[in-house]
């Protein structure tokens, strides 16, 4: 929010302006102009409602959210014609109903106030004006037949109709298709090709293992399928009462994925190929093999324990423990291949990998019959042959439809200059951005609520795409394009297609109907279900190709430099590779490990910038191949000595209000450098910095990181756990001797929460879920760095240096704790509030009277765990983002207090149901909060602890549970089960 707009927000009449004109004019003057209301807005109703639309009952649609190359199915809440809230579809095998922090906030897409409204044209290479649909479909028409050089078509990887028909245009204008994916993993594609004869990208059975060894896979945030391997990692990590997975995560940077493991094992930028041969080398040594080892190295020798050392910065003892587990687990497997880890020759690192699962017999945990449809995606090398084809004047025609390449392809490429020597520049998009800023047609596109499609993220799960409400605006989807122009340039009436995209969708799927079956029952059964779920996992293994060699050049092929530091440039949990920046709630929601928000910042090693005087908040210019950026510097000691990192995501120069000329990007500064053999892109970039001299302060959510021995986010060493002593103390619950009030009695319901510590992962899902359920307002960059943020939950993060002193080594201590309101029987705000508007109701929640509350703040005062908001302003988003806003949440203003009250709202609808049909509620009908709900590991349990068989309730009597601070004898509704560790230093 900016100073302007901030104040306005503070009315019109301060305080010193009223003292002058009270005394000036006297008091009631002043109340009459000071206080006068808003002007009042007339409520209309229906004058016919539709037959689907009854006031204040919601309707719900399955649907899909294609945001990632994976896509998500879902269930969406629609109130009165608008789609108002996100949840997953527990019909989808691969999600199990989970959702990630960017599907809950496409409803901020949906009503991005920066969407293309209608079509635009430039003329005579002026500035883009609107256009009538048909008029933008007649350029297109006369651009397509106006061609005679080549042309091109590059795309997302599109899947389903909207990938058919886009080829059938390719192949009907003969143009050629590229599938651009900036995340598509071509070095384990071809690592897999020659390992075993198989192109893709398969699934990692992770779950099935009890150990897992991971090699720069940030899983949990970007790669692959983070929504499907959180539901395989929490099988495989989750105390399931007698034991649970070991994971070893080994990687330059601690990311969010390693925050979660039990030992991160930080080593020298794009050196794992030499960890990986020498863990081999170990096991070959010492015989812990169960298969042959193949000659696929044939310089494996000389890999011993020191030399891997040497060239890898990892201690020797930490090498030998990791390859004697690995080799001893019953079951292990080894993944990796993250985008940040690519460089030359990288696809040997993952053939290394491929390998030591062979020898250890654990290559049955890859299945290549469940694979990603991304593995479709082009390779890089195309966008490369395409820009050579442009540069040459080779190229007259180029359609972009719903990616981005002028943004993330990096600009020693110079895809920027190639792409405007193209004459005709066709973009079908949703949002403007660096793309279609440069287009002369601009089409855009439906939002995935407001049409018809399908989407096929993995082998035999189909998605159905419907519209779960009107078009916001007068448009077309791009599928209804696609049909109106092909048909139109297709000269024998035979070779049309239908000219209804829905019909055309629906003759599609009759392919997918089982033989015999009525087809109409079939398609209402897909639509009401979400599509086709293959919940089968049975697959085949592959066999490993023993007759591989590499030959003796192993050596990562890196561009020479004198300098020491390497940019590892890591994909954003949040804005995924930029595509979803402008989104308010992605940019408030802080970054789990930094906890920083609204921009861009380089992580570096604080060791480094202590040698070269640098402190967090200063400008860096960090320069590469010719270019440079600047960005503000965050120390952290969770990164090797010889890296920096940027997340990719932001430095837009053009896409919408909260995205654009914020942040940096910072693959400007990768180089023009391809892999031969794999076709990717080698993200591999040695970098120079400097300060600028400019400092500002870094603005971040959190400012302390360390538990200062305060045991707030507690552990359990597992052997404690296993034992048979009661692990309760009188400090994790209340002090009943010290009560100076009897009990309140629960009659009915008694609502209560359980967190479990060892599942969560921090991943934000459940922080943006509570934005959308409870209208919690955005307040901008400079208000967070007030101390203003409203979100009611917050990811707490603490970060401390624990030194075993058996090994004498140092490691980093990542805990995450989810705060949120505790409601407390005991609450110390409720007392203390002087109109009553905070009190305690009879089912045990603490709640607020919005229009009672005068803004004293005395109870943010006395709150224990500082998590009620207060309004500083009234924040009114922009249209049309206000539709988003649930009806059945009240909209607070200025000056109100507010906090999470167990999402009180949907309590009340199950209750209410109930009552209607003069009956209790049954177990399924028990409401579920929005960050239950979102949260794909399982984390959050909320439930009546008045039930003893609830799983609340028992979670809560856990040996694991105890209360937050419960020392104070708030006696909180929410109980938190402990993070489970190894038997290490405690903190």
């Amino acid at each position: 929010m900016d100073k302007e707009k901030q104040k306005n927000n503070t009315g019109t009449l301060n305080r010193r302006d009223f003292l002058k004109a009270l005394s000036a004019i006297g008091g009631a003057a002043v109340i009459s102009s000071g206080c006068t209301p808003e002007p009042l807005d007339k409520l209309v109703s229906y004058a016919v409602p539709p037959d689907n639309v009854i006031p204040g009952i919601a309707n719900y649609y399955t649907s899909v959210i294609p945001n990632s190359p994976v896509g998500t199915p879902v269930v969406v809440r629609v109130r009165e014609g608008r789609a108002i809230k996100v949840e997953g579809n527990t019909n989808d095998p691969i999600t199990s109903g989970s959702t990630s922090a960017e599907d809950q906030a496409t409803l901020q897409t949906l009503y991005d106030p920066d969407r293309i409204k209608q079509p635009l044209f430039r003329n005579n290479r002026e500035n883009l004006t609107a256009i009538t649909y048909v008029a933008a479909t007649d350029i297109l028409v006369e651009n397509i037949k106006a061609s005679s050089k080549k042309g091109y078509i590059i795309s997302n990887n599109t899947t389903g109709c909207c990938d058919d028909l886009l080829n059938s245009l390719a192949e009907k204008i003969n143009a050629k298709r590229i599938k651009y994916e900036p995340l598509s993993y071509e070095n384990i594609k071809y690592a897999n090709q020659i390992s075993y004869g198989e192109n893709k990208l398969p699934t990692y059975h992770i779950e099935k293992a009890d150990y897992l060894l991971n090699f720069g896979a940030d899983f949990l945030e970007t790669w692959l399928s983070p929504s499907e391997y959180s539901k395989r990692f929490t099988k495989m990590h989750a105390f399931d009462g007698k034991t649970r997975g070991t994971f070893i995560h080994i990687d330059p940077k601690l990311t969010l994925t390693g925050s979660m493991a039990d030992e991160w094992v930080p080593i020298s930028p794009y050196k794992n190929l030499y960890l990986v041969l020498g863990i081999i080398n170990y096991i070959k040594l010492n015989k812990l093999n169960v298969n042959p080892i193949p000659n696929v190295f044939p310089n494996l020798y000389m890999y011993s324990v020191s030399e891997t050392s040497r060239l890898t910065g990892v201690p020797e003892e930490t090498i030998i423990k990791i390859a004697k587990d690995f080799a001893s687990s019953k079951s292990s497997i080894a993944i990796g291949g993250g985008y940040a880890s690519s460089a030359s020759n990288d696809y040997k690192t993952i053939v290394a990998i491929n390998l030591l699962n062979e020898i250890t017999g654990n290559g049955d945990k890859i299945d290549f019959d469940n694979t990603l449809k991304l593995s479709d995606a082009s390779k890089f090398s195309e966008i490369k042959s395409f820009i050579q084809d442009a540069k040459s004047g080779n190229v007259d025609f180029v359609l972009v439809y719903n990616c981005n390449p002028v943004y993330n392809v990096p600009k020693s490429f110079g895809f920027e200059e190639a792409f405007t020597k193209i004459k005709n520049r066709v973009s079908a998009s949703i949002l403007s951005d660096e793309t279609t800023e440069l287009c002369d047609l601009v089409i855009p596109d439906l939002h995935s609520f407001e049409k018809w499609g399908d989407y096929e993220g993995k082998t035999g799960n189909r998605y159905i795409m419907q519209p779960v409400m009107k078009p916001l605006y007068d448009g077309v989807s791009i599928e209804q394009t696609l049909i109106n122009v092909i048909n139109r340039i297709v000269v024998d009436d035979s070779n049309k297609i239908d000219s209804d995209f829905y019909n055309y969708l629906r003759n599609k799927w009759k392919e997918y109907s089982p033989e015999g079956e009525n087809f109409e029952n079939f398609w209402n059964k897909v639509v009401k279900d979400g599509g086709i779920f293959n919940k089968n996992e049975s697959y085949s293994i592959s066999s490993f190709n023993r007759n591989l060699s590499l030959g003796s050049d192993i050596e990562p092929k890196l561009k020479s430099s004198n300098d020491t530091l390497s940019l590892y440039i890591t994909p954003s949990y949040k804005f995924y590779d930029g595509r979803s920046s402008n989104n308010s709630w992605l940019q408030e929601l802080p970054d789990l490990l930094t906890t920083a928000v609204w921009d861009s910042w380089v992580e570096i090693n604080s060791n480094l910038a202590k040698k070269l005087n640098i402190k967090e908040g200063d400008y860096l210019e960090i320069s590469a191949n010719g270019r440079k950026i600047i960005t503000q510097a965050y120390l952290t000691s969770a990164i090797s000595p010889e890296t920096l990192s940027i997340s990719m995501g932001q430095g837009h120069t053009s896409m919408g209000r909260y995205a654009k000329n914020r942040g940096v990007n910072p693959i400007d500064l990768i180089s023009n450098s391809i892999d031969n053999k794999t076709g990717g892109l080698n993200v591999f970039t040695k970098v120079k910095i400097k300060k600028t001299g400019d400092w500002e302060k870094l603005v971040k959510v959190q400012h302390s990181y360390s538990q200062e021995n305060r045991d707030i986010v507690q552990t359990i060493p597992m052997s404690k756990l296993l034992s048979k002593d009661d692990h309760h103390h009188d400090h994790h619950g209340g002090h009943k001797e010290y009560d100076m009030y009897r009990e309140y009695d629960y009659y009915v319901h008694k609502w209560g929460m359980t967190i479990d510590l060892d599942k969560c992962t921090g991943c934000g899902a459940c922080v943006v879920a509570c934005y959308a359920e409870n209208n919690i307002p955005v307040v901008g960059k400079e208000q967070v760095a007030n101390g203003r943020h409203m979100s009611w939950l917050t990811l707490e993060r603490f970060q401390d240096e624990i030194k075993d002193e058996s090994t004498g080594i140092t490691r980093i201590d990542t805990r995450v704790l989810p705060q949120l309101c505790q409601h407390c029987e005991n609450a110390p705000c409720e007392p203390v509030c002087p109109v009553f508007a905070t009190y305690h109701n009879p089912e045990g929640i603490n709640l607020m009277v919005y229009s009672r509350c005068v803004g004293t703040r005395y109870c943010s005062n006395n709150c224990s765990y500082k998590v009620r908001r207060f309004n500083w302003f009234t924040y009114a988003a922009p249209e049309p983002l206000n539709l988003q806003l649930n009806p059945d949440v009240t909209v607070r203003s200025k000056g109100v207090m507010e906090k999470c009250n167990f999402c009180f709202h949907k309590i009340g609808i199950a209750k209410d149901k109930a009552k209607d049909e003069k009956r209790k509620m049954t177990n399924d009908e028990m409401p579920t909060t929005a960050c239950q709900t979102a949260c794909g590991c399982g984390a959050i349990e909320f439930g009546d602890l008045n039930d003893p068989e609830s799983k609340v309730t028992k979670l809560s009597h856990d040996k694991r549970a105890y209360s937050l601070l419960g020392e104070l004898n708030t006696r909180p509704s929410v109980k938190y089960l402990k993070k489970i560790e190894k038997d290490k230093a405690k903190a």
